[in-house]
C-alpha cells in the first residue's frame, strides 16, 4: 500500500471510530432515558424520531383503564394516580397526590393494609382493601401490588378494581334465580348499571334488556321482548368476521358459573359494528332447573383503541431499531473489513498490528450489540424461528470458543475445557445454540479480570446436555443473581467497569434456552468469588446411524481460494465499495463496482459477472428491483447476494422473494462474507 493510500485509510478509520463512539454514546443515552428524540439525516432531509411519543399510548392506556392505578413511594406517599382512582375516592387528582395511601383506608382497616403491603416486599401481593371515599362511604376494592426497585428505593405499583359492581352482579344473578318473587327490584337494578344487560328464557327468547343494551343493539325493549336472542344480539367473530352461531348454547348447558368472557363485534340493528366484551351466564331456579340466561356486555371501543395504540408503539419501536441498526452498520462494515484486510496483509510493526486488531475487535463488539438489540426485539414479538436439527453439543463448544478466541487472548484469560468422551447431542438450532454458548463465554470474559481463569465443562446429566461456564471474576450478590437475566440489567460491574455491554446477552440466553425446552441458572458465592452459569438443554439418545457433523467454524485467516471469478459490487457507499473490493481482490477475485442501481444492471448485462453483491438501499432504485432486472436478463447464470444494513425477517424474506440467493448483513464478520462467496464457486 502506498503511503498516500495508507494515510487516507487511516484518516477514514479515525473518522469512523469517532462516529462509532458517538453511536455508542447515543445508545447509552437512549438506554438511560437521557434522549427525548433522534434526528437522522436521510435522503437530504432531517427525520425526527421522538422517543417520548412511544410512552404516550401507555399513559393513555393507564388513564383509560377501568381500574384505579396508584404509584407509592417507599414511605407510602402517593406519587401518581389515574382518573379512575380519583373517581373511586371522589376527589380531584390534585387532592390525592402527595398524601399517604393509608389516609384513604378506614382506621380500623389500616392494620390489614400494612400487612398486605409488607407481603409485597418479597413477592407480588394481591388481596382486598377498603377505601374511604370523600363522602364518608366505604368502597371495597381488589388490589394487586408489584414492586419496582429504583435508586431511590422501592416503588409500589397498585392496581385497584372496584368490587362494588362485581358484588352487584352477583346480587343480580341471585335476584334472577328468584325472578318471580323480585322481578321489579331486579329490573330497576339492571336499568341503573353502566353495562348492557339482556336476559333470555330457556328457549332463547329475549325477556328483558336495559337502556344501555337498547343503545348498543339499536333495538327497543318492547320490540326485542319475545324475539330470538340471536337476532337481537348478533355477534361477529373477531377472527373471521362471520356470525357467531348458537350464542348461549354453551351457557345453557353449564351447570355452574358462567361462560368465559368473550370479545367480538356487535352488529347493531342499523348495520353498525361495535367492538364489545360480553359474558353469558345461565340462571337456575331454586330447584336447580334452568330458567334462562343473562347476557352482560359493554362497549370495548376505548380498550381496542388502547390496544391498537400499543401495537403502533411496538411497530414504531421496531422501525426505529431497524433504522438505527442500518445507520450503525453502514460505518461498521468498512471498519471491520478494513481491519481484516490489514490483518491479511500483515505488518512488521507490532504497535500497528495491535491497533488494527483492536479496531476489528471493537467493531465486532459493536456489531454484536446491534444484533443483540434486534434479537431481543424479535424474541419479544415471538418472531425468532428455530431451525431444529441434531447438533453435536461438544463441537458447538469448540466453535463458540473459536468465535470468542480474540476476546480471550486480548484479556489473557486461562481457559480450562472439559468435554465428554462420548457423543452428546441435542435437538436445536445450531446458530442459536452457538449464540447461547458465545454469550456465556463472553459474559465470563467481561467479568473476569485480565489473566483470570475461565472453566468450561460440557457433560450429560440425566436426560440433559449441560454446559457450565465458570470464572474467578467479580462474582455476584444474591440480589444481583435475582436480576441477572433481566433485559438491560447493569448491576454486575466491577470498579470502573464500563464495558459490560447493554445487558442483553444473558437475556437472550434465557429466552433461547426456553425456546429449546431448556433452562439457564446462575450461582455465585459472593462478590470477588467468581460465578458459574449452567445451561441445560434436552439431550438426544445416541444416534444409531452416522450423525451429520456440525458445520465447522470459520477459519481465523482463510487462505486465498478465488479462481478469478468475476464479482460485481453495487453499493452507493464509497467506503463499503472500496473495502469489499479490496477484500475480494485479496482472495483472487476480479471485482467491478457500480454506485447506482441503473449502473449495476447495465454492468451486469454487459459484463455477465458470476456473482453480484447488491445493496438494497440504492439512490435511484431499490436493490429488489436491481435483482429482478438482473434475473430477467441473465436468469440463473448469476448468483445474487443482498448485502444490506437491514436484517428484519421481512427484509430477508423480501430479498429471497426478489431473486437473491442469500441475504447478508453489512457489518457481518468479513470472513463470513468471503466464506459465503466461496460457497458459490467451490
Amino acid at each position: 500500500m502506498d503511503p498516500q493510500t495508507e494515510m487516507t485509510l487511516r484518516g477514514e478509520i479515525e473518522d469512523l471510530r469517532r462516529k462509532l463512539q458517538e453511536a455508542d454514546d447515543t445508545l447509552e443515552a437512549i438506554r438511560s432515558g437521557e434522549v427525548d428524540a433522534l434526528v437522522v439525516r436521510a435522503g437530504g432531509a432531517n427525520e425526527v424520531y421522538t422517543l417520548e411519543g412511544a410512552e404516550r399510548p401507555y399513559r393513555l392506556f393507564i388513564e383509560e383503564m377501568r381500574q384505579g392505578a396508584v404509584t407509592l413511594g417507599p414511605d407510602g406517599m402517593i406519587l401518581f394516580c389515574n382518573r379512575r382512582f380519583a373517581e373511586m375516592v371522589r376527589l380531584n387528582l390534585n387532592q390525592i397526590v402527595g398524601r399517604h395511601f393509608a389516609e384513604f383506608v378506614p382506621p380500623e382497616k389500616r392494620g390489614d393494609w400494612r400487612s398486605l403491603l409488607s407481603q409485597a416486599d418479597s413477592a407480588r401481593a394481591t388481596g382486598e382493601v377498603v377505601l374511604e371515599r370523600a363522602d364518608g362511604l366505604q368502597l371495597p376494592a381488589a388490589v394487586a401490588i408489584n414492586i419496582l426497585v429504583e435508586a431511590s428505593g422501592k416503588i409500589y405499583c397498585l392496581v385497584l378494581a372496584d368490587l362494588t359492581e362485581q358484588k352487584h352482579y352477583q346480587s343480580l344473578i341471585a335476584a334472577e334465580r328468584s325472578l318471580r318473587r323480585s322481578e321489579e327490584r331486579f329490573r330497576s337494578t339492571l336499568l341503573s348499571i353502566g353495562d348492557g344487560v339482556i336476559t333470555a328464557d330457556e328457549h332463547g327468547a329475549v325477556t328483558f334488556m336495559n337502556p344501555v343494551a337498547e343503545q348498543l343493539t339499536g333495538w327497543t325493549r318492547a320490540r326485542a321482548t319475545g324475539s330470538n336472542l340471536q337476532s337481537v344480539f348478533s355477534i361477529l367473530s373477531e377472527a373471521t368476521r362471520q356470525p357467531v352461531p348458537n350464542l348461549l348454547t354453551r351457557g345453557f348447558r353449564r351447570t355452574e358459573g358462567g361462560a368465559p368472557e368473550r370479545c367480538g363485534a356487535l352488529l347493531s340493528r342499523n348495520g353498525e359494528t361495535i367492538p364489545i366484551e360480553y359474558n353469558a351466564t345461565p340462571i337456575f331456579d331454586n330447584d336447580a332447573s334452568l330458567s334462562g340466561a343473562v347476557l352482560v356486555f359493554h362497549d370495548a371501543t376505548a380498550q381496542h383503541a388502547a390496544e391498537e395504540a400499543l401495537k403502533e408503539a411496538g411497530r414504531r419501536k421496531d422501525e426505529f431499531l431497524a433504522i438505527l441498526a442500518h445507520e450503525l452498520r453502514n460505518p461498521l462494515a468498512p471498519i471491520r473489513t478494513a481491519a481484516h484486510i490489514l490483518g491479511l496483509r500483515g505488518t512488521e510493526d507490532p504497535e500497528l498490528r495491535t491497533l488494527y486488531e483492536l479496531i476489528g475487535r471493537q467493531a465486532g463488539q459493536m456489531a454484536k450489540l446491534v444484533d443483540d438489540l434486534l434479537d431481543v426485539s424479535r424474541l419479544e414479538r415471538g418472531k425468532i424461528e428455530l431451525r431444529m436439527e441434531r447438533v453435536d453439543f461438544s463441537s458447538m463448544v469448540g466453535h463458540a470458543l473459536e468465535v470468542c478466541r480474540t476476546l480471550i487472548e486480548a484479556r489473557r484469560h486461562r481457559v480450562w475445557v472439559d468435554l465428554p468422551r462420548r457423543a452428546l447431542e441435542v435437538d436445536g438450532d445450531p446458530v442459536r445454540v452457538e449464540q447461547m454458548m458465545c454469550n456465556l463465554i463472553t459474559n465470563a470474559c467481561k467479568h473476569t479480570p485480565p489473566g483470570g481463569e475461565i472453566r468450561i465443562i460440557a457433560e450429560r446429566r440425566g436426560s440433559s446436555a449441560v454446559l457450565r461456564v465458570g470464572d474467578n471474576g467479580i462474582g455476584m450478590t444474591p440480589e444481583q443473581m435475582e436480576h441477572i437475566f433481566e433485559m438491560f440489567y447493569q448491576g454486575r460491574q466491577g470498579d470502573g467497569d464500563r464495558g459490560a455491554g447493554l445487558g442483553l446477552g444473558l437475556t437472550l440466553v434465557r429466552e433461547l434456552a426456553k425456546r429449546h425446552g431448556g433452562s439457564i441458572a446462575a450461582t455465585s458465592d459472593g462478590l470477588g468469588q467468581g460465578s458459574e452459569f449452567t445451561l441445560c438443554l434436552p439431550a438426544l439418545d445416541p444416534a444409531k446411524g452416522p450423525v451429520r457433523p456440525t458445520e465447522p467454524a470459520l477459519a481465523a485467516t482463510p487462505g486465498p481460494r478465488g479462481k478469478a471469478n468475476h464479482i460485481l459490487v453495487v453499493d452507493d457507499n464509497p467506503s463499503v465499495v472500496m473495502t469489499v473490493q479490496m477484500l475480494l481482490v485479496a482472495f483472487g477475485y476480479r471485482v467491478s463496482v457500480a454506485a447506482t442501481g441503473a449502473a449495476g444492471v447495465k454492468k451486469a448485462v454487459d459484463l455477465c459477472p458470476d456473482l453480484a453483491l447488491v445493496d438494497l438501499g440504492l439512490p435511484d432504485m431499490s436493490g429488489f428491483d436491481v435483482a429482478a432486472r438482473i434475473r430477467d436478463a441473465l436468469g440463473s447464470g448469476i448468483h445474487l447476494i443482498a448485502l444490506t444494513g437491514f436484517s428484519r425477517e421481512s427484509d430477508v424474506a423480501a430479498a429471497l422473494a426478489a431473486g437473491f440467493d442469500r441475504h447478508l448483513v453489512k457489518s457481518t464478520d468479513p470472513r463470513e462474507l468471503v466464506e459465503t462467496v466461496h460457497t458459490f464457486f467451490n
